[in-house]
């Protein structure tokens, strides 16, 4: 297994765009958008995903927000070509 421990999906239903929220194994938390990989600050994204797994809220699919947790071993390339083939599950 790679060194992410938990993976969750995130998305905003409005503008339709995704992001991967990754915990490591060393309880460090990643995201996969712009300002995390590029200034490696605490993105909204990470924050939101943050409280809602604290709160117990996950899997999480509100009006404009859907949380939900995928399996560590995929990478956002894969769901994101999934999702376009219309395959996902």
């Amino acid at each position: 297994m790679g060194r992410w421990k938990r993976k969750f999906l995130w998305e905003d239903k409005v503008r339709g765009v995704q992001h991967i929220v990754s915990i490591a194994k060393d309880d460090t938390w990643a995201c996969d958008c712009k300002q995390w990989i590029f200034r490696r600050k605490v993105c909204d994204h990470i924050f939101q995903v943050f409280r809602l797994f604290n709160e117990g809220l996950l899997p999480y699919d509100g009006r404009y927000l859907r949380v939900e947790e995928i399996d560590p071993e995929l990478t956002g390339t894969i769901i994101k070509l999934a999702k376009a083939m219309g395959r996902e599950d």
